[in-house]
């Protein structure tokens, strides 16, 4: 997705479900959607993004990676890649996953977990179009 293999301007649609958090260059993602998108196209991308920034140790964890959260960051940041894309952009649905504590045990050190449950972050799966 950070370098798509077609000609600018011929997708109509382009649709993702939690893959943009897991690519490295976002902002080179959306750059790329952009550019391929007809003028009449559109996109509908559902994603994880944080209320704020986690530390670098928790953002290491594979399996918080694999869950799509490891690979998240801060809302502001993503909806700010989307529009310096070019892109005009609405958020249909915005929803608060909850990771109750015993969960994050699971995944994390206490140490870790206390970590994010002090700065409290929050988590939120988002569906934006544009």
């Amino acid at each position: 997705v950070e370098d798509i293999p077609v000609s600018c301007g011929i997708i109509d649609v382009v649709i993702s479900n939690c893959v943009i958090n897991l690519v490295p260059n976002k902002k080179k993602a959306f750059e790329e959607i952009y550019r391929v998108l007809k003028p009449s196209g559109f996109f509908s991308v559902s994603d994880v993004v944080m209320s704020k920034e986690v530390s670098d140790k928790i953002r290491s964890q594979v399996d918080l990676y694999a869950g799509c959260v490891a690979g998240a960051i801060p809302k502001d940041d993503y909806l700010s890649i989307i529009k310096n894309a070019g892109f005009d952009y609405e958020i249909k649905k915005e929803k608060e996953i909850e990771l109750k504590k015993e969960n994050l045990l699971k995944l994390l050190s206490e140490e870790d977990v206390d970590e994010f449950i002090k700065n409290d972050i929050h988590i939120y799966s988002i569906t934006v179009i544009g």
